[in-house]
């Protein structure tokens, strides 16, 4: 069986410390580029730490309003021009340190835009395909983007979310709610052995959700995070050695 990957959002206004305890535990860093959350500090504090650490390192664009978390889609238009200003110079700074560009991984409203409208998810791929090609994508599993990056071939990984509560169409519970997030060690821990053991997710209504995971995320700003993040990855390495 292949494990998943543990992936998790950084360079979101936490504190280098907790940067640098986050990226012992885990496989894949999105890094904010400069849109939601980021500067170049932070920028290169991350890519530093991603390799030292050997994590895979990932580029992580966003709105600039409401931290990332609006209402507003942007315009296919806007989106594109957002990632050329973004990632490509994030990419530049990857490639002089002699590192990779593993992936690319929206943040918040751009993730469930592509998610929601067809052109966006179009146009992010296609431009993802052109400027990027040797990166993956990642993408919600069994969301839009990711069957149409499987229909136009785009390198894609299905991501799975480990903090957050599903509802029953497999979305993402809304942030609103109290109990869209996750924040109890136990409720981490039945995910992943539900997961391993069915392939799945258990909705918050209680539905089982079967879904693909090649990543699962974990963000830096969920409570007892570095918790969570020890927690996973001692889980699959016990798993791997079964």
């Amino acid at each position: 069986m292949n494990f998943p990957d543990l992936n998790c959002d950084l360079g979101e206004h936490e504190s280098p410390t907790a940067t640098a305890e986050l990226m012992q535990w885990i496989d894949s860093a999105n890094i904010a580029c400069g849109g939601h959350a980021g500067d170049l500090n932070s920028m290169k504090l991350c890519l530093d730490l991603a390799i030292k650490n050997e994590v895979r390192i990932g580029a992580h664009p966003g709105l600039p309003e409401a931290g990332g978390r609006g209402h507003r889609f942007p315009s296919s238009k806007e989106l594109l021009q957002l990632l050329e200003d973004q990632v490509l110079p994030f990419h530049q700074l990857v490639v002089a340190q002699g590192a990779t560009l593993h992936h690319i991984k929206l943040h918040g409203t751009l993730y469930h835009a592509t998610d929601q409208d067809t052109d966006l998810a179009a146009a992010y791929l296609d431009w993802c395909r052109e400027f990027v090609p040797e990166s993956l994508v990642f993408a919600r599993s069994g969301g839009l983007t990711a069957k149409m990056a499987q229909e136009k071939k785009t390198p894609f990984w299905n991501e799975c979310f480990l903090d957050r509560a599903y509802e029953m169409d497999g979305t993402l519970r809304d942030r609103q709610h109290p109990d869209a997030i996750l924040t109890h060690p136990k409720a981490l821990h039945d995910r992943l052995q539900l997961w391993i053991n069915q392939q799945g997710i258990k909705a918050h209504s209680g539905e089982l959700l079967p879904l693909a995971c090649q990543t699962f995320c974990l963000h830096s700003d969920t409570p007892h995070a570095r918790e969570f993040a020890i927690i996973a990855k001692n889980f699959f390495s016990n798993q791997r050695q079964k």
